[in-house]
């Protein structure tokens, strides 16, 4: 198995440490407000999405370079980059398109429900008050099509508690 880590570009936010906290502030009670309905999709930059695909491409292309089939490519995302992996599976070009997708502690949100859809494997806790109570719809239109699997923990809030360490 060969791992590559994408590092996307992401939206500039402030330098001074006090906005910053404000900015993160805001942007938190944004998710937290329409998170838990289902209903609020993070506004992640497009480029963001142009880096996401563009790796994608670039693997697939190179796979034999790489050692690994063209056809056994994936995208493992955490919290933003969970919701990325779940918007790949929906719109990306199919050149782009990830053969499996994870989705770790990710808000699900999809627009539209394509035809073709990879497998999923999604994880999350219960008590995410970003994610853990959006989504099983979504869920639940990959199970149908068998195609799916969900870790549901009771506990471990946003990160699985990473966040909360003295």
């Amino acid at each position: 198995m060969v791992q590559v880590s994408l590092k996307y570009r992401v939206e500039i936010t402030p330098r001074e440490e006090a906005d910053y906290q404000a900015y993160v502030a805001e942007k938190m009670a944004g998710y937290r407000a329409g998170g838990l309905s289902g209903n609020y999709a993070p506004a992640t930059p497009d480029y963001a999405y142009e880096d996401m695909n563009a790796a994608v491409k670039l693997v697939r292309e190179r796979a034999s370079e790489f050692h690994v089939k063209p056809d056994r490519i994936g995208i493992v995302g955490f919290s933003a980059g969970a919701l990325m992996a779940v918007y790949n599976a929906e719109c990306a070009p199919a050149e782009c398109k990830a053969d499996f997708i994870g989705s770790i502690y990710g808000q699900l949100v999809m627009r539209e429900m394509p035809d073709k859809l990879p497998p999923l494997f999604a994880a999350m806790s219960s008590d995410d008050e970003l994610s853990g109570q959006s989504g099983f719809e979504i869920i639940q239109a990959w199970q149908k099509r068998g195609i799916a699997e969900l870790h549901l923990y009771g506990q471990g809030g946003h990160n699985f508690g990473m966040g909360h360490r003295p």
